[in-house]
């Protein structure tokens, strides 16, 4: 009797060489002949998947048996595989990104079923490598990249100057001067950062401009009890002066109005003036407390009675005061009978009263043109 072929259409007992792995896979998957959605291919392909796996099984306990010489008279592997209908990209694509479409066309196929769940395992690793690695790239980017630009050392001096707060601007606003020492950089930050702390008081005011409003502002009073006036002479040391001329002018010149050729002067560009003027005064620390009288006349008529800033004028009304400063210094140090005649002589003659002060007030006539001066605070 001759011997009965294989499934694998050789006779048996399979030869030693036979292939077992290719017999085991499955064909190339072919396409639909008639319209099919994924369910209906999901039916048949799991028809395929029961045959191919019973057929799998029979193949691999013949290839187990012939390895350890246990094959029974007649036993062969299974029937050949079949292939499965295929599927699009786009359909496996949308069974892995899609989990409530995967449950939709359920059943699944299990040979499909297992590369859809290894698809999504993969992407789920790689995106947390990704996650992981972009984090280490952002930490190492971090390190070594903090670099100081531009680096400043903080003082009291270079701190930028503070901008005079509402409360303060609007008596300037309506024409009440206030005294130039609440301008000082440390009160108008305290004036600033400590604002509750600062009386206040509301009333309908009217402007130059005849303009009514309800505003919020200093009470004027009460801060000069605590703050002290313009006559204050409490640690007015000619640099903190300067300083508050600065923010005093800074103040002005945010309320004024543009110069232009029908109006050139500003409240802010007729102080600047006046407070160049006194800035380069002479001996302008030792004099200090001498001219500071006039300094403040006169930069109360600037903001109260529209006074533009001249010269010669300015130079007339310090000359005097420093002559009189000078002339009593003469006095005390004279003696009784020749002091009345050097002081009429310092007042009454014009030649005399030049040449004893020539050096101080013609510097002066000098400097005066020369704008902001050394005294000037620096930002």
């Amino acid at each position: 009797m001759p011997p009965a072929n294989s499934q694998a259409g050789v006779p048996l007992p399979l030869p030693d060489a036979f292939d077992y792995v290719s017999w085991m896979t499955p064909p190339p998957d072919v396409d639909i002949t008639v319209l099919m959605d994924v369910k209906a291919r999901n039916k048949h392909n799991i028809v395929i998947d029961t045959f191919n796996n019973t057929s799998i099984d029979i193949t691999r306990a013949h290839m187990e048996a012939a390895r350890d010489g246990t094959l029974a008279a007649g036993q062969d592997v299974g029937p050949k595989l079949k292939a499965y209908f295929r599927y699009t990209e786009d359909e496996l694509e949308t069974l892995v990104v899609d989990n409530d479409y995967f449950v939709l066309v359920s059943p699944v196929p299990s040979h499909v079923t297992l590369t859809v769940f290894e698809e999504r395992r993969t992407r789920k690793r790689l995106a947390e490598e990704k996650k992981a690695d972009d984090e280490k790239a952002k930490a190492k980017g971090l390190m070594k990249s903090l670099v100081m630009v531009n680096p400043i050392q903080l003082s009291a001096a270079s701190r930028p100057p503070p901008s005079a707060p509402e409360i303060l601007l609007v008596p300037l606003r309506y024409g009440t001067p206030l005294p130039i020492w609440w301008f000082t950089n440390a009160r108008l930050r305290f004036a600033t950062e400590c604002a509750d702390q600062m009386p206040t008081k509301h009333q309908h005011l009217t402007s130059r401009d005849n303009s009514a409003a309800k505003v919020s502002f200093v009470d004027i009073t009460k801060l000069m009890k605590e703050w002290g006036g313009d006559d204050t002479t409490e640690s007015n040391l000619l640099y903190i002066w300067a300083e508050a001329t600065r923010n005093y002018t800074n103040a002005f010149k945010s309320l004024s109005a543009d110069a232009n050729d029908l109006n050139p002067h500003t409240y802010g560009g007729e102080l600047e003036k006046h407070f160049n003027f006194f800035k380069n005064v002479d001996d302008a620390e030792e004099l200090f407390e001498v001219w500071y009288g006039t300094e403040k006349e006169l930069r109360n008529k600037i903001i109260t009675a529209c006074a533009t800033f001249e010269q010669n004028f300015w130079l007339s009304k310090v000359q005097g005061v420093v002559l009189v400063h000078k002339a009593a210094k003469l006095i005390s140090a004279g003696s009784a009978s020749t002091t009345p005649k050097r002081l009429s002589d310092l007042l009454l003659d014009p030649r005399r009263s030049s040449r004893a002060f020539s050096g101080p007030l013609t510097r002066l006539q000098q400097r005066a043109q020369r704008g902001p001066s050394a005294l000037d605070p620096q930002e």
